[in-house]
């Protein structure tokens, strides 16, 4: 603690007995946090949050830095934090939006650092995930929060634009709760934004997954085409959930893979994808609306399109707006969907 000097040095100081009496019960008989990685995390991380405390609400300094010691003790003790961690979205998070929103921090410091961390981990465990937009768009909203709950609302909202899809039907919810203009920012539209432009672009959102936020605000009755818009899955070996090469079913508006030792739920829409293994009974009846040749020609209704990723159909299934198709070489799932003609 030696190294340290100004508002955190101070803080931990005055709090020294207690503090060290948690560092010791976090480690154990087993010294499971290093000293030294954690003095560092301290010296680094912490110290310039502090700091920006001292500067706004300089009597929250000792709460504060009390709270990120016990978050960042966890955190060490999962591996989520310090020279064991995976990953290190939770120590940029700590540094940008903890640093970067200290009014916020210091009404709730360890609500905030807890929270942001939490959502770090899922998003850092979700393939594919945009982590660093997650904490730009984040750190540009929040000084238009009023209260830590709001900048939890409004990350739920971003976190499933960063490709959490599961939080999909809980971002649109939340969406409608916010107050339109902070809504209007985490769907990424205009500030001025109408409540009533809102409603109806978080309702055609719900309708159609492929419609991305910026698109559910336009008029919707120019033309549309019939377009590849995902690859999702793979071998389990790589990475993935299946065995072997998977059939596709349907059950309402879901899309499942069944692989013949398993079946999971598949989730998509324009901002991610994922899969939920699950033990519903699926329909794996081919759709009569649709007929997919050899070639790779896919005839949906009165739509056409020619996909040469598409050759050696093996099974395809409509649920709702999207259309999955698997091959018989491949473990992946190829959607489409009628998509509008200037959509990216």
């Amino acid at each position: 603690m030696e190294r340290l000097i100004g508002p955190l040095a101070g803080a931990l100081a005055r709090q020294r007995e207690a503090l060290n009496a948690r560092f010791a019960l976090a480690c154990g008989p087993g010294g499971a946090i290093d000293p030294e990685s954690f003095l560092e995390h301290l010296a680094k991380v912490v110290d310039p949050i502090v700091r920006r405390i001292a500067d706004v609400m300089a009597e929250r300094v000792d709460s504060v830095t009390a709270a990120l010691f016990d978050v960042s003790l966890e955190l060490f003790a999962a591996k989520q934090l310090g020279p064991e961690a995976k990953q290190s979205s939770i120590s940029q998070a700590w540094e940008q939006l903890l640093g970067g929103l200290p009014t916020l921090l210091a009404r709730e410091p360890r609500r905030l650092a807890a929270s942001i961390s939490n959502a770090l981990a899922n998003l850092a465990a979700t393939p594919g995930a945009r982590t660093e937009w997650w904490i730009e768009r984040l750190l540009a909203i929040g000084p238009e929060c009023a209260t830590v709950e709001t900048l939890l609302e409004c990350g739920k909202v971003l976190a499933w634009q960063s490709g959490m899809v599961r939080w999909r039907a809980g971002a649109l919810n939340t969406a409608e709760r916010l107050p339109p203009h902070l809504s209007a920012r985490a769907l990424g539209l205009e500030p001025q934004t109408s409540a009533d432009e809102l409603a109806r672009a978080i309702g055609r959102l719900r309708h159609d997954p492929w419609l991305t936020t910026a698109q559910a605000l336009q008029p919707l009755d120019g033309p549309r085409e019939l377009r590849l818009v995902g690859r999702v899955g793979e071998f389990r070996g790589f990475g993935g959930v299946f065995l072997r090469p998977p059939n596709v079913g349907c059950r309402g508006r879901s899309l499942f893979a069944l692989d013949g030792e398993g079946t999971w739920e598949l989730l998509a829409d324009a901002y991610g994808s994922g899969f939920l293994r699950t033990s519903q009974s699926v329909t794996t009846k081919p759709d009569q609306t649709v007929h997919i040749s050899a070639d790779g020609r896919v005839q949906w209704g009165s739509d056409t399109a020619t996909i040469s990723e598409l050759c050696g159909p093996r099974s395809y299934c409509v649920a709702g707006d999207s259309l999955a198709v698997t091959l018989i070489s491949s473990h992946h799932l190829y959607l489409l969907a009628r998509v509008p003609t200037d959509g990216a």
